[in-house]
């Protein structure tokens, strides 16, 4: 049935490659970059930080590209842009004229793809190559049990004795009460 189905749309370009419920081998080599997964199948399937999507599901930015091209599109972006020529030699390699439906619908075209990707930061919010993650910082110490304060002391410090933000609920709960009480007598 898929096959035969006509390849029309946004997709038709990256819609060569039978669906699978399972990660196929062409893209278990980007497991470790789940960034660029992620950007590769936002390319492929025209949901990205390009012009062309936002004219259509985010009108209130800009549809330009910085490189001055007044629309920019997927295709712009692989083709022509000039702030990933010197990236471009990476699809090249794969289809000398850059061909789409190679690019997004082989094998080689998604490796070749996704190396772009990584290199160039194409397909980003800011169109650069993201800096790589730190690893989290391990937590502060916390303090011993003989050197927790209280919340009475915290409260104390700061100048209040927590009194107060109890007396505003209770005060809230009896103004409530009140209006119960006049909605059932005006009734």
């Amino acid at each position: 049935m898929w096959r035969s189905a006509p390849k029309t749309g946004r997709f038709a370009a990256a819609n060569r490659i039978r669906p699978s419920l399972k990660t196929t081998p062409h893209f278990q080599n980007l497991e470790m970059k789940r960034e660029v997964f992620g950007r590769l199948v936002q390319c492929r399937t025209g949901h990205s930080y390009t012009g062309e999507y936002y004219s259509k599901f985010v009108p209130s930015e800009n549809v330009d590209c910085p490189c001055g091209e007044p629309y920019q599109t997927r295709e712009h972006i692989l083709r022509e842009c000039k702030r990933y020529s010197a990236h471009r030699h990476i699809l090249r390699e794969t289809s000398r004229d850059i061909h789409i439906p190679t690019i997004l619908g082989t094998k080689k075209g998604i490796a070749a793809l996704s190396d772009f990707l990584q290199e160039s930061g194409a397909f980003t919010k800011t169109g650069y190559p993201r800096a790589p993650r730190k690893p989290p910082e391990p937590c502060a110490e916390r303090a011993g049990p003989d050197e927790e304060e209280t919340e009475e002391e915290e409260e104390e410090e700061e100048g209040g004795t927590g009194e107060e933000s109890r007396d505003w609920m209770r005060g809230e709960e009896e103004d409530g009460q009140r209006e119960d009480e006049e909605t059932e007598n005006t009734q």
